[in-house]
Formats: C-alpha cells, structure tokens, sequence
C-alpha cells in the first residue's frame, strides 16, 4: 500500500539478489523485509498463499511414493519356508532310512538344519552395513534422516542441484572493480566505499566488505540521499557523487547507453560510480560460487552421472554459470512447480533422481525425487523433507556422500553374497549330505558355532565402512 524497501525473495524464487518493493508491488508470505518500511494488505491467506500451495505439493508428492519393499525381506519371506520343509525332508529321508540310530540321524541333521540355516547372516547383511554407512556418513558432515534414501542414494543417475544457496554461497559479492582511466583509485576508493557506508542495501553491504578496512575521507559526505530501486548520491567536496544501477546514471547524467567494460557483463550484477557528468568505476558483483563446486561436479561427470542446474535467477546467470560447470541441462526462472515437473519427467523416463536444494522453492522437487538433499543452513520446509542434509553445506561432502552410499551398498552385496554361499554349503552337509561317504554328521553344537561364525563374518565385513572416504 505504501512504502520503499528491498525484499529477499531467494527462498521462494531463488533470485540471490533483494527485489525492489514500492506501492502497488506484490509481496509472498515467507520472504524477508531486508530495508526500509511497507504497509502492505493480504489479499490471499492461509492455503492459498504461494507458501501454502507449495506445502501443499510437498504433501502430495511425499504421498505419492510408494512404500520401500527391501528385497532381504522379500528373500527372507520365501527363505525360511524353503529351509523348514527342507528340515521336513531331512527327517522324513534319514527316518525313513530305518535301523537303529534312524530316529537319532533323523533329529540330529534336522536340528542341524534349523540351526546352521538360522537366518541371522541373511538378516544383519543390510542393516548391519546400512548402520554403520550412516554412522561414518555423520562424521563426513551428512545427516541420514531416511536410511531407505541413503541406500538409494548409491543407484543416483541423475543429480538435480538448485543454484542460491547450494551451488553458490547466497550472497552477492563484488567480483571486480573497473576503474576507469585517469582515475585516483585510492581516493575514489575511500569514497565508494564511505557512500556504500551510508546505505543498507545489500548490494551496498558486498562493496563495503570487499573494500574492508574502511578507508578515511579527509572531510565528510554531504546531501547523502537514498533513490530506492536505483542507487544513492552524495556530494563531496562541493562535486555531486552517484552510485547506482547503468540505467539510472545514464538517465541522471541524459548520455548515451553506457557501455560495460566486463566480459559477459549480462551474468553479473552491474553498479555504476559518477562523478558529475563523469564515469568513475563500473563494479561487478556476482553470487560467489562455494569453493569446492566445481570439484565436486568434476567427480560426479567422471562416475558417470548427469546433472541439471534449476534456478529462479535470471536466465543468462543460470546458463553461464551451468556452462562454467559442464553442467549438461539447466533451467532459469524456474518456479518451484516447474523444479519438480522437471524431477518427475525424468522418474517417468525411468531415471534415479537424487534432488538437492536449500529453500521453500526447492522442496516440491525434494519431496519428488528418488533421493532429497538439503544444505545444513538452508530452509526448515527443505531439511524437513530431505532424507539427508549436509551439516556444513560443502558439495565435495555430496560427492563423498555418493562415494560411501555406493560402497555401502557393495558391502550389502557382499554380506548377502557370503550368507548365501554359507548355507548353500553347509545346509546340504547338515543334513547328511557325507554321511555315505564318510560317516561325517555335523554336530548341532558345531552348527551353531558356524552359524555365529557366518554371522561375525557379516558384522566384520560390514564394519570396514568406518574407514571409507577418509578426509
């Protein structure tokens, strides 16, 4: 209704960077008043506020997901049938057999049987790999919420990143300063940073900290004024100062379009310094990328995996910095609804989806992929619907995160493969199988110390994940 301020929208759009607010403007339950003051009216509340209808689509597609049929469970259900009745068998053939030790062969290879089939090796084969995968998991800074997504997490064909937040530190910050020629660039530098000073703006807030310590001025600004969505001014020393977007000094000094001197300037956000009718210094700022994204991507390119770049922000900020990264698709101006109609087109294709995301705008797709992941300092709706969050917010700890999530899942294999062979051979000799040849019956006492033995083998191959993926 009334009033001036800049808003974050990052978490509903994705858009780093606060968006000017003035009278008749539109504003979303949810996002954060960063300056300034605004009356405002709510014209839509409770489920049909866009916060809402996003909690909304979370709800539908966490219950669109049906429920994890863990195939040990299925084996096992089929199992133990199988070894009661082959007890049956045994008993019934050495029973059958006849003379005097008949009913004693009979009951010592059928409490053999029971005993040395004791599914206990088939039944710790997953869960003992999948507790100590998630435990070593924590140490490496990743919370497993949803131990059935960390173990799907090893089949990832797909990896989903959202850009604000995840990819990118979430903050604008000043990637370079263009001083133009003939300029004092220390004196002009002390005033930049002292006008910027003056202002709350966000923007203004990066150049003050890239400037940091902060230089002094030796007489003070004067006629500081604020021009919301444009830029500040000042005078000094009796010259009238601007700092502002291109478009508004081109408008305030009535001069031709202004030309950039950045490469690529279009996927950076650009800030232009006047000094009366004078150009002084263009600043570029940009969304820092985080240290080790790059890295991480690398590693997951070369294990085979495709990845796709979905963001709110400006088109050509989303593309280039996709092509910086090899990312193979990328999606800019992307709505929350548009990031999960993305996810599930590549589920009906048959694709593993692993999500990751940090914000409101991210959880529809986080609720919709195979795997979810949330930043550690990301939105409360997104930590609530992933299955796993990185505490520190680091990428390389995703890729270490694939890394124990694929070598879990081997070592579940294995358990399962050595269950297996260990009853196909020591079932058929509990129940007599060398007797004929030998005179040889397993002692129901031995049966049981090989069925611990199995079961230690199991417990023992599993705990080699302590030392996966060391720092």
């Amino acid at each position: 209704m009334s009033g001036q301020s800049a808003v974050d929208e990052s978490m509903l759009t994705g858009e780093p960077l606060p968006v000017e607010k003035s009278k008749k403007d539109a504003v979303f339950a949810g996002t954060l008043n960063q300056q300034g003051s605004l009356v405002i009216v709510a014209k839509k509340v409770g489920a049909t506020t866009r916060l809402a209808q996003i909690v909304q689509r979370v709800r539908e597609a966490q219950s669109s997901k049906a429920p994890i049929q863990h195939k040990v469970d299925a084996i096992a259900s089929v199992f133990v049938p199988i070894v009661v009745g082959l007890a049956l068998l045994t008993f019934l053939f050495w029973w059958l057999q006849g003379g005097p030790q008949a009913l004693h062969t009979a009951l010592l290879t059928t409490m053999s049987v029971l005993v040395i089939a004791c599914p206990c090796a088939l039944g710790l084969a997953t869960p003992t790999a999948l507790t100590v995968g998630i435990g070593r998991a924590a140490q490496l800074g990743i919370l497993v919420k949803d131990a059935a997504q960390f173990e799907r997490f090893a089949q990832t064909q797909w990896l989903v990143l959202d850009k604000t937040g995840t990819l990118t530190e979430g903050r604008p910050e000043v990637k370079q300063i263009f001083w133009m020629e003939g300029e004092d660039t220390s004196e002009n530098q002390a005033l930049l940073c002292q006008l910027e000073a003056l202002s709350e703006h966000p923007l203004a807030q990066a150049v003050v900290r890239a400037i940091l310590p902060t230089p002094v001025l030796s007489s003070p600004i004067v006629s500081f004024q604020n021009h919301p969505g444009q830029g500040i001014s000042g005078q000094y020393q009796g010259k009238q100062y601007r700092i502002g977007k291109p478009e508004w000094i081109q408008n305030q000094l009535k001069r031709e379009p202004l030309t950039s001197p950045f490469d690529q300037a279009q996927h950076q956000t650009l800030m232009v310094m006047a000094r009366g009718q004078a150009i002084v210094a263009w600043v570029a700022l940009e969304d820092r990328l985080r240290p080790d994204a790059a890295e991480a991507l690398q590693a997951f390119h070369k294990a085979g995996i495709k990845t796709a770049l979905l963001s709110g922000d400006r088109e050509g900020v989303v593309m280039s910095l996709a092509q910086r990264l090899g990312i193979v698709e990328a999606l800019g101006n992307a709505l929350p609804e548009e990031k999960g109609q993305f996810v599930r087109a590549l589920q009906q294709d048959g694709q593993k989806v692993t999500m990751v995301g940090d914000g409101i705008n991210d959880a529809e797709a986080l609720a919709q992929a195979t795997v979810s992941v949330a930043m550690g300092q990301g939105s409360d709706i997104a930590k609530e619907v992933a299955g796993l969050t990185l505490i520190q917010a680091r990428p390389m700890d995703l890729w270490k995160g694939l890394a124990l999530a694929r070598r879990t899942q081997r070592i579940i294999y294995q358990n399962l493969f050595w269950a297996f062979v260990y009853n196909l051979i020591c079932l058929p000799i509990a129940a007599g199988l060398l007797y004929p040849f030998s005179g040889f019956l397993l002692d129901p006492m031995l049966a049981a110390g090989a069925m611990a033995l199995s079961s230690i083998t199991v417990v023992g191959n599993s705990l080699r994940l302590r030392h996966c993926c060391r720092q």
